[in-house]
């Protein structure tokens, strides 16, 4: 081939295809601008999440704090107004839990004693058998005087069968009778009642002219029987009766079935 000429058989080169790097580089910072986007949007999310959970924390903490201070702050006032007087004279009434009876010491029931009848002795096993069961009384006073208790293994729901229009059954006037007098003849009436099936019965003991309560000293002995003596085997329940019956003169006493 001479020198100098062009050959015709050369092919023209091709034009490049790809897209210049100059050009293609805005797409990719535009990418990883979305990417720092989105992430730090997921950063905020969960931030807010977080505030929002540590918000309701402290609402619920501030609501508890809130509730003890009322709590503590009706404790307060009612310590602070204990034994306040009404304006007209009339005193608060309060009512005052009693503590319960000391619990007797356990002991096997004795052969019956000559001339003893077999209901006695049935009636003084059954009080034993009572105490060792550790069947216990709820006793409130409140500041009139009135007594009121009940088996706690029952509820003061029978409290309620002593109110109202009440007619007593059976009544024992104890007037007259010294403290050992008594804890024989209310053993025997109360005995005596629940044999014959009566379920409301009136125990008149008087009221004590120099006494706290109101209620005197044979009064309170009796109230101690019915909730931890002999009788109270048979008792489910009792109250100061009310006035047309005796008032704080008197009991009421619902006995068992």
């Amino acid at each position: 081939m001479p020198r100098g000429k062009k050959s015709k058989d050369r092919k023209p080169e091709a034009a490049p295809t790809g897209v210049p790097d100059k050009l293609g580089r805005p797409f990719a910072e535009a990418l990883k601008g979305m990417h720092a986007t989105l992430a730090e949007s997921k950063r905020d999310s969960a931030a807010k999440a977080e505030a929002a959970r540590r918000a309701e924390a402290e609402a619920r903490e501030r609501a508890r704090l809130k509730e003890l201070g009322a709590r503590d702050e009706a404790v307060m006032r009612a310590q602070a107004y204990d034994g306040v007087t009404r304006m007209g004279g009339k005193k608060l009434a309060r009512r005052v839990p009693e503590p319960p009876v000391p619990r007797a010491p356990v002991r096997m029931p004795a052969p019956a004693a000559p001339g003893e009848r077999e209901v006695d002795v049935a009636a003084r096993t059954a009080f034993q058998s009572f105490v060792q069961g550790g069947v216990r009384f709820q006793v409130t006073r409140d500041e009139d005087g009135e007594v009121s208790a009940y088996r706690a293994n029952h509820g003061p729901h029978l409290l309620k069968q002593l109110r109202g229009r009440v007619t007593p059954e059976a009544t024992l006037d104890l007037h007259g009778k010294t403290r050992d007098e008594v804890d024989a003849v209310l053993v025997g009436f109360v005995r005596d009642a629940h044999r014959r099936g009566a379920r409301v019965v009136r125990i008149i003991h008087g009221k004590g002219l120099h006494s706290e309560s109101g209620a005197g000293v044979l009064g309170e002995h009796v109230v101690d029987l019915l909730r931890g003596g002999a009788p109270s085997a048979h008792v489910l329940a009792f109250r100061s009766a009310p006035v047309d019956l005796g008032g704080r003169g008197a009991v009421l006493a619902l006995l068992e079935k």
